[in-house]
């Protein structure tokens, strides 16, 4: 499954009419994220996010607590 088709999902699932894109984004272009406007329907925020095959997590700047 594709990420745009990700975010029609939302509403198919529900069988409303639909639930709009809130915020949405990618993060080094590759892993893309939306979060909805369910709250007032569900009570919660709902987020879809895609993770292509080859995705790899880059290397922290640092790390909290301290490593050494």
């Amino acid at each position: 499954m594709t990420y745009p088709s990700n975010l029609a999902l939302p509403s198919a699932r529900a069988n409303l009419s639909v639930f709009l894109p809130k915020q949405s984004g990618s993060w080094m272009g590759k892993n893309h994220f939306a979060f909805f406007e369910t709250e007032l329907a569900t009570t919660t925020c709902l987020e879809t996010i895609f993770f292509p095959d080859d995705w790899q997590y880059p290397e922290p700047e640092e790390w909290y607590p301290h490593q050494v």
